[in-house]
């Protein structure tokens, strides 16, 4: 009998949905003692390095979020011989409809309108944009890189995707470059949406000097890891009148402290890291996670490859096949 925990965010009523299959003793414990985990081979949720390295009998870890840089950045420290997989694939969706509302609602000025109700204003703000026709430039054209591309699509979008490797052409995307292009295609640019990960590669990959390439008519949107973008400099930017506006659902640091001047950005649209979060969000999320997770119990308990298996190279899910 395979011993499964579940770890936070689940709860212990969600050990009815996997209480079916067949070859597990599953159990819950939100805060895993040493002894919780002496004979656990299974790990599902979002556990520490320490609750991992704490089960001597661990062979597989679950993880609930897409990107686990958490964990690959320190490598090191994860248990020898223990594999881990990802929960890519589940956020496309709720990812790239907030992306599309985010650009909609600066291209509306929304925000700016809020502020107004707010003060019962009454107030023409004027010019609004609209994303007909705009190049719109993609980091990281996976699975939320895609969905975003779809989504854009129907508004005629040039949609140019930007990945480690070139491959074979996605259909979403009218072309693809890698990061050693990214400087070429920013001031071209009307639309940058950020789904890149935390790698060594991508950490403050805008900075100060790589936000100046963006036009002022840009909007800049990330979804992806906050070490993405210097939250400072961008902020100088927007209230300089140097960017149209930006989305950000992740910030460095994160939370954002109360006193930092994005907060005071017209042209800013901020929301606390909600487009990744597995219950509560979106149902359809919560029902890819699940499938997942059943899925690959199957696999673990009938010695097939798992689904969304971590390559610690490069930090993301192997490419070999979806194992």
């Amino acid at each position: 009998m395979i011993h499964a925990m579940l770890v936070s965010p689940f709860k212990e009523e969600h050990i009815a949905s996997f209480s079916d299959i067949e070859g597990y003793r599953f159990s819950y414990c939100a805060r895993p003692t040493p002894e919780d985990l002496a004979e656990v081979d299974v790990i599902l949720g979002h556990p520490s390095l320490d609750v991992m390295r704490a089960a001597p009998r661990l062979k597989w870890v679950q993880h609930l979020a897409a990107g686990v840089d958490g964990i690959t950045s320190r490598a090191a420290e994860f248990p020898r011989g223990v594999a881990l997989t990802c929960l890519s694939g589940a956020y496309g969706q709720s990812i790239s409809e907030c992306v599309l509302a985010m650009v909609l609602s600066i291209y509306k000025k929304l925000p700016l309108y809020r502020d107004n109700q707010d003060a019962a204003l009454w107030r023409d703000e004027g010019r609004q944009e609209s994303p007909v026709g705009k190049r719109l430039l993609i980091l990281g054209a996976g699975n939320i890189g895609c969905a975003v591309a779809r989504l854009f699509r129907p508004f005629g979008c040039h949609i140019t995707g930007v990945r480690r490797v070139l491959r074979a052409l996605p259909p979403e995307f009218d072309e693809m470059i890698t990061l050693d292009d990214l400087d070429a295609a920013l001031p071209k640019a009307d639309i940058v949406v950020s789904a890149l990960p935390n790698t060594p590669a991508t950490a403050g990959l805008f900075g100060r000097e790589r936000l100046a390439l963006l036009n002022k008519n840009a909007v800049l949107i990330n979804v992806g890891r906050g070490n993405l973008i210097d939250c400072a400099a961008l902020a100088e930017r927007l209230n300089a009148g140097l960017l149209l506006g930006a989305g950000l659902d992740v910030t460095d640091p994160e939370p954002l402290p109360g006193d930092h001047p994005l907060w005071t950005c017209k042209n800013a649209l901020i929301t606390p890291h909600i487009t990744g979060g597995c219950f509560g969000h979106l149902q359809a999320t919560e029902e890819f996670m699940f499938n997942l997770c059943r899925d690959n119990l199957a696999r673990f308990r009938d010695g097939e490859p798992l689904l969304n298996l971590v390559d610690f190279e490069t930090g993301y899910r192997s490419t070999d096949g979806r194992a």
